[in-house]
């Protein structure tokens, strides 16, 4: 089983060399990949396989590559994925024409192949820093959506305390089974308040490793 880290390389290159030096070095990435020699075949094996990365060559059969990264960016389940076009094609509107089309990075072949390999690099460095960015938006939502549960659940907790005291304090000639059902309520509130104060204050902590401020409320109300 993959782990859940594991980032996915989609290669569309017909190419015997090229693809060969890229398994090679996905592999050493620790990155698990796809190989496919045409258009057609890389789309349909992306919308399957769901690559965080594509390294396509231009001209494939059935669908080029320029077009294979319209049809990829166009996809909402795929249009995060990062797409590095390979290509003979050195003239500047073809350039621009890739990056129309979605293309995050451009290598014209023949390349060497080391600087083919980098920028494969900074494409997988690029994505992680994605997911850790995507990872700390989620934690920030949690604590916000804890501390936002905190603030509602407290402002209630309060009234409840403060009319108990009241009614303990101003009818102390209710029957002692009453009473004892008012005391009952104000020891559960305290029990109550203990652990929203805890978890908040686990929140702040540990929000302070992720953020340089902390945890804002959000709205709860669906109005908004």
């Amino acid at each position: 089983m993959n782990h859940p880290e594991t980032l996915k390389v989609l290669i569309a290159e017909d190419d015997a060399m090229y693809t060969k030096l890229l398994q090679k070095f996905l592999k050493d990435e620790n990155v698990e990949f796809a190989v496919t020699t045409d258009g057609c075949e890389a789309y349909e094996r992306a919308k399957e396989f769901k690559p965080d990365l594509v390294i396509s060559d231009w001209m494939m059969p059935e669908m080029t590559g320029e077009e294979l990264c319209l049809a990829i960016k166009q996809n909402p389940e795929l249009k995060r994925t990062y797409f590095i076009l390979l290509t003979a094609k050195d003239d500047i509107e073809d350039i621009v024409l890739g990056f129309e089309k979605g293309s995050d990075d451009y290598i014209i072949k023949p390349c060497n192949i080391k600087e083919l390999l980098a920028r494969v690099r900074t494409g997988l460095r690029i994505l992680r820093l994605q997911r850790e960015n995507d990872r700390l938006q989620a934690i920030k939502l949690v604590n916000q959506m804890a501390i936002t549960s905190n603030h509602e659940i407290n402002n209630p907790l309060q009234a409840i305390e403060m009319y108990a005291e009241t009614i303990l304090f101003k009818h102390k000639d209710l029957p002692e089974n009453v009473l004892g059902s008012l005391r009952k309520i104000l020891d559960n509130v305290s029990r109550i308040r203990t652990v929203t104060q805890k978890l908040e204050n686990m929140i702040q902590i540990r929000s302070e490793k992720y953020t340089t401020r902390g945890p804002e409320m959000i709205s709860l109300d669906d109005s908004e």
